[in-house]
């Protein structure tokens, strides 16, 4: 019997240890246990992949900003992807600009790749058009590198890229004049004068302007980079002395939009000008690369050929030739390239006009 109280205290210890309510408290426990267990593992498993803080931290910013594009204007009239804008880098520079231009206030319309006709029955594309009360806003944007030499009065501007042995040099058409024609071209099409259309050339911010200079020897008009193209667009606005009606606002956006929608057609139309403009300037090339040279004391009378604004020629200095200062017209016997004006690759003959890395039809 001296037993007794120490079975009872054992029995009554047992239940309330291994009773059906404990059991449940438990199995609720062990549940919650598990998932929070489960939850700490995916984690681990997620930042395994990022070995320091800072590519986690690209890799949220990386995906902020597609998130940013995925929401814009540009994804909603463009339906580029997001991979075309990592990888192209015409289309990158195009929405590096619009993403500045969206913070302006007011009422505002933004056209992307304008297809617009011209009277000799050609097309011409421009980058970005923005319609806005105070005017009619062109855009041609260049993401390029590197320096760039040039002239206002000049049919090709010179980049110069830093190459392993030597310098390379290539030539493209002068943008400002790129987009004179532009702005004449929607002038005749749209009836609207030339001063209330505003031309605004924007390079990327990794090039330097080398040797820029406009008719009189003074600053090119209308030039600007990336990070200043909201202040040169903000400062035409309050310069414009021009007021934009509602009706006449709608109507432009109306006729402007109806441009961007290009069928097939009127692409393959442009892509074959293209290709008469090539031939064309590789046969002026040809004709002055088969002059004599004039001797001494004689002027040289040979002209250079004007390329088209998607003809680059590849002008790389000789290493013996290190006399040259920048700037300097290249030789005349340069290799003619065709290069996309939108991310700077080359376009072979056999590709038809269309960049193979990002799909835009040059001209």
């Amino acid at each position: 019997m001296k037993y007794l109280p120490t079975l009872l205290v054992t029995i009554i210890i047992f239940k309330l240890l291994f009773s059906k309510k404990k059991r449940r408290y438990r199995k609720r426990r062990y549940i919650r246990y598990k998932s929070r267990t489960a939850r700490i593992k995916s984690n681990y498993t997620n930042s395994k992949k990022f070995k320091t803080a800072r590519q986690r931290g690209r890799y949220e910013l990386k995906k902020y900003k597609k998130s940013q594009y995925l929401n814009s204007e540009y994804y909603a009239k463009t339906l580029l992807p997001w991979k075309t804008i990592e990888t192209d880098k015409g289309r990158k520079g195009e929405y590096e600009v619009y993403a500045r231009l969206a913070q302006l206030d007011g009422p505002r319309d933004f056209f992307f790749n304008v297809y617009v006709p011209r009277d000799d029955g050609t097309t011409t594309e421009a980058d970005i058009v923005m319609v806005h009360p105070k005017g009619l806003f062109v855009y041609e944007v260049k993401n390029y590198e590197g320096w760039i030499f040039g002239r206002f009065e000049q049919a090709n501007w010179t980049q110069c890229l830093p190459g392993q042995f030597e310098a390379q040099k290539f030539k493209f058409f002068n943008p400002i004049k790129q987009n004179n024609v532009h702005v004449k071209a929607l002038s005749e099409y749209l009836g609207l004068p030339r001063e209330r259309i505003i031309p605004i050339t924007a390079f990327s911010d990794a090039c330097e302007f080398k040797d820029l200079s406009g008719t009189d020897g003074g600053k090119v008009p209308n030039l600007c980079k990336f990070s200043t193209v909201f202040a040169a667009t903000e400062l035409a606005i309050m310069q414009s002395k021009y007021e934009m009606t509602e009706d006449e606002y709608s109507s432009l956006c109306h006729e402007i939009e109806n441009l961007c929608n290009a069928d097939e057609a009127t692409k393959a139309a442009h892509i074959l000008h293209v290709r008469e403009q090539q031939e064309k300037a590789r046969a002026r090339f040809a004709g002055n690369k088969n002059k004599p040279a004039a001797e001494d004391g004689e002027e040289d009378t040979r002209e250079e050929a004007e390329l088209p604004e998607t003809v680059q020629a590849d002008t790389s200095e000789a290493s013996n030739d290190e006399g040259r200062t920048p700037g300097e017209e290249p030789p005349s016997d340069a290799t003619v390239r065709v290069l996309c004006p939108s991310c700077g690759s080359e376009i072979k003959p056999w590709e038809g006009g269309v960049c193979r890395l990002c799909g835009t039809c040059v001209g």
